[in-house]
């Protein structure tokens, strides 16, 4: 028995004639490829973005101090800041309702 399949809500797979078996078809591999390439590159931008962002916002305070105002450790600014480190989208909510400032002041060029 065949069970009928949505491409879109599995990936852009298709469906082989194969009974039990899902191939990607090379052309949704490639796709899905240059997709992720491109998402790297903006992760990459927003990674850098919060960095210069955070740098300038802590100004002479130490990460201690900042840590403090932020909700995040120092650790965590600090590896931040050098690049080591990734917020989640919940830290980020967290970041920029313990701040007082909006998406927009984070990464201008975006929002």
């Amino acid at each position: 028995m065949h069970t009928t399949f949505n491409a879109e809500a599995h990936n852009s797979f298709i469906v082989l004639a194969c009974p039990r078996f899902w191939f990607p078809s090379t052309q949704n591999i490639t796709h899905a490829l240059r997709l992720f390439c491109h998402l790297l590159q903006v992760k990459r931008n927003f990674d850098g973005q919060l960095a210069k962002y955070l740098r300038k916002a802590r100004g002479e305070l130490s990460y201690a101090q900042f840590s403090k105002k932020t909700g995040l450790s120092h650790m965590t600014l600090f590896r931040i800041e050098k690049g080591e480190h990734h917020l989640t989208l919940n830290k980020l909510e967290t970041l920029i309702n313990k701040l007082k400032i909006r998406l927009s002041d984070v990464f201008p060029e975006e929002f």
